[in-house]
Formats: structure tokens, C-alpha cells, sequence
């Protein structure tokens, strides 16, 4: 029997533990005051549902823990509790003993109310009832009135119980002959008749009485009930004036409009939903223009400062060089001319010796030397406008602006200025626009925040009429209204019966019912003074005349026949009578609660004064027979107690082991009970006279051995609230190493502790797996 887990969703402050799977042993650590010692009141609430008035120290809550505890069993059968048993039912063991056996708190590792804890448990485990039997005895004796040799008694205690039973036999032998001579006179079938004529006459008396008073009593009880539900109903309907109409057709209207301003209000919410939106992708989108501006304002303020200046200077030396072409052409046809002129001077010159030609030849060269310095001149400003368009394509490139000729950079240049504006229109359009959309959801919100103003005055209308009421609903208002029609008309239906059977007072209610009350109570007093038989108290008669005559002569014909059977028997009622007073002296033992009037009667009590004889008869034979079983079982229970203590014993077994076999066997003395344990030297010493650690072993044992016996030799749990609170360090060492032998025998240890250490000297088993270190479920405060 082993927890598997369990669930502590409240108890007390208590804070939900969620789902805790448990091991072998499980140390539950945690600082005082976290929830220790609730932890362990809620298990034990959940496995003992009863049975705990008296067990003390678990009432810290005052109150049943929600959760459950699971545990498996041998057989493999899982059980939860509280919900499929209570444990000590499904054990067969009182919760006293469970908690001796498997629960150890404060420290204290004995056995509380020893003696008495070890008789309980050796007659729980083995049928021994030698304590009891001795009593039972005596009682048995008692209760058979009978003496230690077993004769019957004759004492005023038992009221002479041996001369009632002499007189019994002989009354019973002297009933029985006239009894039989009764019969051959056949008394015993008029007497029959006569009991019946009788009753018969008494009945129809009690009839006739109660048919009579039937009618009236019909009638007060009828118009009774009437008028009190007349007078409550007018109470109730007087209540239920407070509701009207209108009110309730306000509170609807009141209901309506906090819904259509709710509507409203979820309307605008979606509106200006869309709007933020609007509102996030403006503010994006004008970031996003407002950077790209800065960034071009830059660009184009650079390129002002030196694109600018270069196409000024290209536009001069374009403007310079295309004047100078005409030129140019001239200069270039001028030196052509005279070169030709040249060649053909000196040519001349080879051919013919003249001034002419020398003087010629030196006029044509010096036109073409100064021809030739003016077309140099005006290649080089060609080549100068070449460099400047040059450098003011790679100046342009710079800023991003394409081009190979200055017009095409210059139409490039106006484009990007152009950009700029067009972007600073934009980013201006859209810091507008963005500024009507957040102007646009503060109107929302205003509108927002005017419906739930108009809820809240709504709402608190609807409160006030409701808190003034003492109702929590407008539902409830319409079943108020309701009530208050009901009522009205069954005002209306019982005012209109009464009114019918008693009339009424115009105009005054209140002096209508005093005239009704008054009426109703004169029925009420004629069924007083009018009483009939059971039948019509119980309101069972139904009044009717014909009912009423045959009534009448049905008791008339009975009454003449009792009174000739009463003359036939007046000659043998004193016999009767003088058995009635034997009977009186023998039925001593309880009061004779039957009337010795006729030979039935007679009959009756001759039955009975047998059964008085028969039953002490076997009232004696079974105390005999008890008081033999007993002998018996006293004899053969004085053996049982070895099977628990003693040499050999499962109890002595587990303390051997515990001890490294220090201590040989463990004692209980029946006299004292008490314990005694035998040490391997022969030395019996009693608990209180061994170490510490021997005596944590030694209870450790008895509990281990009693639980397994209990648990029909399979292992359980124990449930342990700091037991070594009190041990030092070298005493904690040997009793962490006992609980872990007991896990590894298969115990199952729950170990709840705020020492710490406790949680050092677990250390190793527990990094080792052989120990679950678990939280203590915390509390709220």
C-alpha cells in the first residue's frame, strides 16, 4: 500500500499544491510556518473522512480540505480518496490505531496510550479478547439471573424469579382446562359475538356522531383555510403594490439604452480603431518622406554649392569657344592658302633664283606663324571647355546625377530641386493629414467616454430603483409583477367565495373579513362541542342522510344483542378476573400492558405467560451455552499473544536487523503492558532505559511489524512531522539511515521537515535518486 499522489486544491490558507507524484521516500522540506503541518491535517482529512473527533491536534482548519489523495495496493487496485472509501473502513482499523502505527509528530516516537494501544491491536490482529471475557461472563450470569452453579435465582433482584416460574406452570396447566372446558360450552364463540356486537355498537355510535359533526366541520375547516389564505395572499399583494407597470417599462428602456450606447460605443471603437491605424501609417509614411527630404534638401544644397558653379563656367567657355569657331574656320582656310602659297614660293625659289620668291616665301611664312599661334589658341580653348565638362560630369556623378553633356546635367539638376519640392509638398500634405486623423480619434474618444458617462447614469438609475426594492434584477422586477397579478387574482377568487357563503360589508374589506372570522369560529365552535370519532377528527367522514339512517338502525340492532350476551356472561367474569390477578404476579419483569376481560383475552394471556416460561428457557439455555464458548475461547486465546511478541516474532525480526543484531528479541508483558527488549548478553532492559537511537529503532520496529501484520503482510507508509526534532547530528545520521533501510525494504516514507539537517544528511541519497526532495505547499498568509 503505497501513495501514489496526491492534490491539494484548498485548506485553510493553504495555497493549491498541484498534482505530487511521490517515491520511496520522499522528503517534504520547506521553512516553519510554509504549510507543514496543514499539509499533513489535509491528508489525514482526506484519507479518514471519520472517525477524528478524537484525535487531537488536527483542528487547526476548521474545515474539510478539497483535494484527494491516490493509493495503490498490492492487488494493483488504485483507490482515491475521499472519494471512493474511507481508509479505515477499507483497513478495518480505528483511525487511534493508524495514526500510533503509521503517523509520528512532535518529536515523539512512542506510542500513545501504550497499554491500551497494544491490547487493541493484539485483538485486532488476533481475535483476543481475553480482558472482556471475564466480564462477559459475569455479565451473561446476570443477565440469565442465574447463580455460579448455574441454578435459577431467588432473590428480590429478580423479583423470586424461581417461584414466578413454578406459579407459571401451573397457571398455564389450569387455563388450559378451563379453556377446554370453555369450548365444549362454546362460551368462547359467544363471547366472540359479544366482543363484536360491541365494538360494532361503539363504532356506529362514534359514526353517527361524526356524520353529524362532518358538515360543520367540513365547513370550518374549508372557509378556515379560505380566510388565512385570503389574509396572506392580501398581505403579499399588500407587498407587491410597490411594483408597477411604468417603473418596470423605465427600467426596459433604461436596459435598452445602455445597450444601444454599449452598441454605440463598440461601433466607435472599431471606427477609431481603423482610424489609429490610418493614424500609424501616416506617421510611418511621413517619417519615411520627412528623412528622404532632409536627405535631398542636403543633396541638392551641395549640389548648389558646386554643380552650379561648374556649369557657369562651362556655359562661358561654350559660349566663348562657339564664337571663336567662325574664326577658326578662317585661321584653318588662311593657313591652307598659305601653305599652298609657300610650296608654291619655294618651289619658285628651287627653279628660279628671284627676290620675289624669297621675299614672298618670308611674308606667307610669317603670316602662317601668326595664323598658326591664333589656331593653337583656339584649340586650347576647345580642350580647356573639354576638362571643365569633364569635371563637372564627375562632380555631378558624385550627387547621383546622370549626364554627359551640360544640358543634360543641368536638366538633371533642375529635376532633383524639382524632387525637393515635390517632397516637401508631400511631407506636408501628410503631417496635415496626420494631424486631422489624430484630431478625428480624439473625437472618437470624446464619444467613447460620453457613452460610458451615459451608462454609468443609467445603470446607476437602474441601481437605485432596484437597491430601493431589495431586488437584484430587472428579471426579477418582472417576476414581482407577475407575483402581484397572481395575487390579485387570487385575492379577487377567494373574496368572491367567501362573499358567496358569508356576504360582505360594502365598501370596507377589513370589517368583511372581522364578519367572516366570526362566522367561521361559530363552525368551529360547534365542531368542539360536536366531537365525533377518530374517523372524523382525522377529517375522513363524508356527510350524508342516507349514510345517517342506516347508521342509526344498525346500532340499534347491535346494542340489543350486546346487552343479551352481557347477562350470558357475567356468571364466569370472575373467574377471569381471578386468572387476571395471577398474571399480575407472574409478569413481574415488565408492565402488563393487556386487559384480562374475555376468554380471548384469556387466551392471550395464557400465550403470553407461556412465552414468559419459554423464553427465560432459552434465555438460560443460551447464557449456558455462551458461558461454555467462552471457557473455550479463553482457554485457546492465551496462545495467540506469541504470535506478535516474543523470540522469532516479525516485531523482534525487524529490531534484530535495525540493530546490526545488538538486541535479540523484543517482549510484551501482559500484566504490565509493557515492552521489554532482550539485549544479545542476555541483558531486559524496559524502552526508557535504552540510547536514543535504540529507542527511535525500537518503536520504528513495532510500528513496522504491527503495520505490516495490519496491512496483511504487505508494506505501507509512514507519515513522519520532524520525529527527530530533538536529535543530534550523530543520532540524526543513524536514524536517516533506518528510514532508508525501511524504504529500501519497501516502505514507503513521507518525511515532512524544516531542519536542515535533515536535508544535508540527505544530500547524497538524494543526488542519487533515492530520495525525491519535494517543496512543502506554501500557504497564502
Amino acid at each position: 500500500m503505497r501513495i501514489v499522489d496526491f492534490l491539494l486544491r484548498r485548506y485553510g490558507p493553504l495555497s493549491d499544491s498541484g498534482n505530487i507524484k511521490l517515491g520511496d521516500f520522499n522528503l517534504f522540506w520547506g521553512e516553519n510556518e510554509d504549510g507543514k503541518t496543514l499539509t499533513i491535517e489535509a491528508l489525514i482529512k482526506l484519507l479518514f473522512s471519520k472517525g477524528l473527533k478524537s484525535i487531537k491536534g488536527i483542528e487547526r482548519v476548521d474545515e474539510k480540505p478539497i483535494g484527494s489523495v491516490r493509493i495503490k495496493f498490492s492487488h494493483n487496485k488504485t483507490l482515491s480518496f475521499p472519494e471512493k472509501s474511507n481508509l479505515s473502513e477499507l483497513l478495518d482499523i480505528s483511525p487511534e490505531s493508524f495514526f500510533n502505527i503509521f503517523l509520528i509528530r512532535n518529536s515523539d516516537l512512542s506510542l500513545s496510550d501504550e497499554g491500551k494501544f497494544y491490547t487493541d491491536i493484539t485483538e485486532r490482529l488476533t481475535g483476543l479478547r481475553k480482558s472482556r471475557i471475564a466480564k462477559i461472563k459475569d455479565r451473561l450470569r446476570k443477565i440469565g439471573r442465574l447463580t455460579r452453579t448455574l441454578e435459577v435465582e431467588n432473590k428480590k433482584d429478580s423479583r423470586m424469579l424461581k417461584d414466578r416460574l413454578l406459579k407459571a406452570e401451573n397457571f398455564v396447566k389450569r387455563v388450559k382446562e378451563f379453556l377446554l372446558d370453555s369450548e365444549a360450552k362454546k362460551y368462547g364463540r359467544l363471547e366472540e359475538e359479544l366482543v363484536k356486537s360491541q365494538e360494532k355498537s361503539a363504532f356506529l355510535s362514534e359514526k353517527l356522531k361524526a356524520l353529524k359533526n362532518a358538515k360543520k366541520r367540513q365547513d370550518f375547516e374549508k372557509y378556515s383555510r379560505y380566510l388565512e389564505d385570503f389574509l396572506e395572499i392580501s398581505k403579499r399583494y399588500a407587498e407587491s403594490k410597490v411594483f408597477n407597470n411604468d417603473e418596470y417599462n423605465k427600467l426596459i428602456q433604461l436596459r435598452n439604452l445602455i445597450k444601444m450606447e454599449t452598441e454605440r460605443i463598440d461601433e466607435i471603437k472599431t471606427a477609431l480603431k481603423v482610424t489609429e491605424e490610418h493614424i500609424s501609417l501616416n506617421e510611418a509614411e511621413s517619417g519615411e518622406a520627412s528623412i528622404r527630404l532632409r536627405h535631398l534638401e542636403k543633396k541638392a544644397a551641395r549640389a548648389e554649392e558646386t554643380i552650379k558653379p561648374l556649369i557657369k563656367r562651362c556655359d562661358a567657355l561654350s559660349q566663348k569657344s562657339e564664337a571663336q569657331n567662325a574664326s577658326r574656320k578662317f585661321v584653318l582656310i588662311s593657313m591652307i592658302v598659305s601653305a599652298l602659297l609657300m610650296l608654291f614660293s619655294m618651289t619658285g625659289t628651287l627653279l628660279r633664283t628671284s627676290v620675289f620668291f624669297f621675299t614672298t616665301s618670308a611674308v606667307i611664312g610669317t603670316v602662317m606663324l601668326i595664323l598658326f599661334g591664333f589656331y593653337i589658341r583656339y584649340l586650347m580653348t576647345g580642350a580647356k571647355l573639354k576638362r571643365e565638362e569633364m569635371h563637372l560630369i564627375n562632380g555631378a556623378a558624385e550627387f547621383g546625377i546622370s549626364g554627359n553633356k551640360v544640358d543634360e546635367i543641368r536638366k538633371s539638376f533642375s529635376e532633383l530641386n524639382s524632387e525637393v519640392e515635390i517632397l516637401r509638398e508631400k511631407v506636408a500634405n501628410l503631417q496635415n493629414a496626420g494631424s486631422a486623423l489624430r484630431d478625428k480619434a480624439g473625437e472618437k474618444r470624446g464619444e467613447i467616454e460620453g457613452s460610458r458617462e451615459k451608462i454609468r447614469k443609467f445603470s446607476t438609475e437602474i441601481a437605485n430603483i432596484l437597491n430601493n426594492l431589495h431586488i437584484k434584477s430587472i428579471n426579477e422586477y418582472n417576476l414581482k409583477l407577475k407575483e402581484k397579478s397572481e395575487r390579485k387574482s387570487k385575492l379577487d377568487s377567494l373574496f368572491s367565495i367567501l362573499k358567496d357563503r358569508f356576504g360582505s360589508i360594502e365598501g370596507s374589506t377589513q370589517d368583511s373579513v372581522a364578519m367572516w372570522r366570526g362566522k367561521i369560529d361559530g363552525l368551529e365552535n360547534a365542531a368542539r362541542t360536536n366531537k365525533g370519532g377518530e374517523d372524523d377528527r382525522q377529517g375522513q367522514v363524508e356527510f350524508s342522510e342516507s349514510i345517517v339512517a342506516e347508521a342509526e338502525k344498525q346500532w340499534a340492532e347491535a346494542n340489543d344483542r350486546s346487552e343479551e350476551l352481557i347477562n350470558i356472561f357475567s356468571s364466569i367474569k370472575k373467574k377471569i378476573e381471578d386468572f387476571k390477578r395471577e398474571i399480575d404476579s407472574i409478569l413481574q419483569d415488565g408492565p402488563v400492558n393487556f386487559t384480562v376481560e374475555s376468554i380471548e383475552d384469556l387466551k392471550y394471556a395464557k400465550e403470553r405467560v407461556e412465552e414468559f416460561l419459554n423464553s427465560y428457557k432459552r434465555e438460560k439455555d443460551n447464557v449456558i451455552t455462551a458461558l461454555n464458548i467462552l471457557d473455550e475461547i479463553s482457554r485457546r486465546e492465551e496462545e495467540k499473544i506469541g504470535s506478535l511478541f516474543g523470540p522469532g516474532s516479525d516485531v523482534s525480526q525487524y529490531y534484530k536487523r535495525i540493530t546490526g543484531g545488538l538486541y535479540s528479541s523484543v517482549y510484551y508483558t501482559a500484566e504490565q503492558h509493557r515492552i521489554m527488549v532482550k539485549r544479545k548478553d542476555g541483558t531486559e532492559l524496559y524502552p526508557e532505559q535504552l540510547s536514543g537511537g535504540s529507542y527511535d529503532q525500537l518503536y520504528f520496529s513495532i510500528r513496522a511489524a504491527l503495520g505490516e501484520r495490519l496491512l496483511a503482510d504487505e508494506k505501507g507508509f509512514f507519515i513522519l512531522d520532524d520525529p527527530f526534532l530533538k536529535s543530534d547530528s550523530k543520532r540524526i545520521v543513524t536514524q536517516m539511515e533506518m528510514l532508508l533501510s525501511l524504504a529500501e525494504s519497501g516502505w514507503q516514507i513521507l518525511y515532512f521537515s524544516a531542519k536542515d539537517e535533515v536535508k544535508q544528511h540527505l544530500k547524497k541519497a538524494v543526488d542519487k535518486g533515492k530520495v525525491m526532495l519535494l517543496p512543502i505547499p506554501k500557504t497564502d498568509f
